[in-house]
């Protein structure tokens, strides 16, 4: 119960703690939602195959794993975000998430390709169970956000345009 508690508690914390970033980050309400759901689906995926494969894990690697997910990936999905905005002054849609896919996808690798590695890296070589764990977790959940993001993104980023190009405090101060 007190696990269950305490994970509820850190997901709750962790998602309001990037929602205030990326809200004030992007003087928008809706743009955070929308950036963190690639990462959060991410997530549950991630947490949800060591369930289904029948694996125990220690109880603590689902409150650090997704607080770690969460806050070194959402910046994939926030990159995207801003390189989409930035073309869509200019472009369609389509073609500004093409263009968006492209200028962000050699950072997304980059960070994602190091956290995977780092992640993978202390499964491999860790003699601890439970510290080989939480690699393999940090790792899979590396890949699978940069995946998400640079797959599930763009459609999300379309299928939102006019939520992403209307900026919410502007209308309010109206």
């Amino acid at each position: 119960e007190t696990i269950t508690d305490d994970n509820a508690r850190v997901n709750l914390l962790t998602l309001l703690g990037v929602f205030l970033v990326v809200a004030f980050s992007f003087k928008s309400v809706l743009i955070p939602i929308v950036v963190m759901i690639p990462i959060e689906v991410a997530i549950f995926i991630n947490m949800a195959v060591p369930y289904v494969q029948g694996v125990d894990m220690i109880y603590m690697g689902y409150i650090i794993v997704s607080s770690i997910q969460m806050g070194a990936t959402v910046d994939y999905s926030i990159l995207l975000t801003n390189n989409y905005i930035a073309k869509r002054a200019t472009l369609p849609k389509k073609e500004a998430c093409i263009e968006a896919v492209t200028r962000s996808c050699s950072s997304v690798f980059t960070s994602g390709g190091i956290i995977t590695l780092a992640g993978y890296i202390v499964y491999l070589i860790s003699t601890t169970a439970a510290i080989g764990d939480l690699g393999h977790l940090i790792g899979r959940g590396a890949w699978m956000s940069m995946v998400l993001v640079l797959t599930l993104m763009p459609a999300f980023l379309a299928l939102f345009d006019h939520i992403l190009m209307d900026n919410e405090f502007q209308r309010l101060k109206k």
